[in-house]
């Protein structure tokens, strides 16, 4: 058996606790002596074992993200895309949702450089925004 340094030992030590003790009231013209002060040890780094690299252990304390909820108008021939892709999508075996299909677009004009981007933009014609008057 291999020698272990005490740095690389588990510490069998109980942890402090956080909770603040009861201490006794003091009025506001006494100071703090240096006795008085309590720190508590910050708690290390979790390192990754060999068996959960650091993506499983990320993915174990995923937070739940909150979702935005938005609506957009399409002239129809633009809408149609998303049935041809969703079509296109299905016979590769790949269902697909059209928020699915937005967020891609939006990842793939992430990645356009600005002149690539801007081109892009100009060889659309704009929507008029808003709701249609009743």
């Amino acid at each position: 058996m291999s020698e272990e340094t005490s740095a690389t030992k588990p510490s069998l030590r109980k942890r402090a606790s956080t909770r603040p003790s009861a201490k006794p009231a003091r009025d506001s013209n006494s100071k703090v002596t240096p006795d008085e002060i309590v720190t508590t040890p910050e708690a290390p780094e979790p390192q990754p074992s060999p068996e959960h690299p650091i993506g499983e252990i990320q993915a174990v304390h995923h937070k739940k993200i909150k979702l935005v909820r938005d609506s957009f108008k399409f002239p129809p021939e633009e809408y149609a895309v998303f049935a041809e892709l969703k079509c296109r999508c299905s016979e590769a075996g790949r269902e697909v949702k059209k928020s699915e299909l937005v967020r891609a677009g939006l990842m793939t004009l992430k990645a356009l450089s600005d002149k690539e981007l801007i081109e892009m933009l100009n060889g659309m014609h704009r929507l008029k925004t808003g709701r249609p008057t009743k």
